[in-house]
């Protein structure tokens, strides 16, 4: 009987009696971990509260430098469309926030949030002076998105060098 309960517990938790005997010692501390739960819920919110602080105030400051890099890089582009026959466009990388309502607290705000931070970017092109800023993929004819996109390529490159660029169907602007 004592042979068959030996038995029957090495199926079912572990290979060896050592094993069973290990499993039992960490079943046993589990078990007293699960029985304060109402302090170990207290402790994982506190916990949970103070790392949500601190990554509003990382997203903060990982946001005012994406609009730093943004307002560059925007510059940058603008400057090189003037060098492919598009000398009064404009492109702007727009940085934003969306609210949301059980989000990240940044900055008095409650911000949607993930895995890129708290940010939305988006490129806006104005072709034309005086023309409204207006989504890429919204406002661009095929040869302007083009040029934009080597642009931002052209961009680009200067933090990273790429030593050749292949292009299809290259236009004559």
């Amino acid at each position: 009987e004592r042979r068959a309960a030996l038995v029957a517990l090495t199926r079912k938790y572990g290979d060896t009696i050592d094993e069973v005997l290990a499993w039992s010692e960490r079943s046993a501390s589990r078990l007293l971990e699960l029985g304060n739960t109402d302090e170990r819920i207290t402790e994982l919110s506190d916990r949970r509260d103070r790392i949500r602080a601190q990554l509003g105030e990382v997203a903060a400051a990982l946001s005012a430098e994406r609009g730093k890099a943004a307002r560059r890089l925007g510059t940058v582009v603008t400057a090189e469309l003037t060098t492919l026959a598009m000398p009064h466009a404009t492109v702007t990388v727009a940085v934003s926030q969306t609210e949301q309502q059980d989000g990240l607290p940044v900055a008095g705000r409650t911000l949607r949030f993930g895995a890129w931070g708290v940010d939305d970017v988006e490129l806006l092109l104005a072709a034309n002076r005086g023309a409204e800023p207006r989504p890429l993929g919204k406002g661009a004819s095929g040869g302007e998105l083009s040029r934009v996109m080597l642009a931002v390529e052209v961009a680009l490159a200067a933090t990273n060098p790429v030593p050749t660029f292949v292009f299809d169907e290259v236009d004559a602007g």
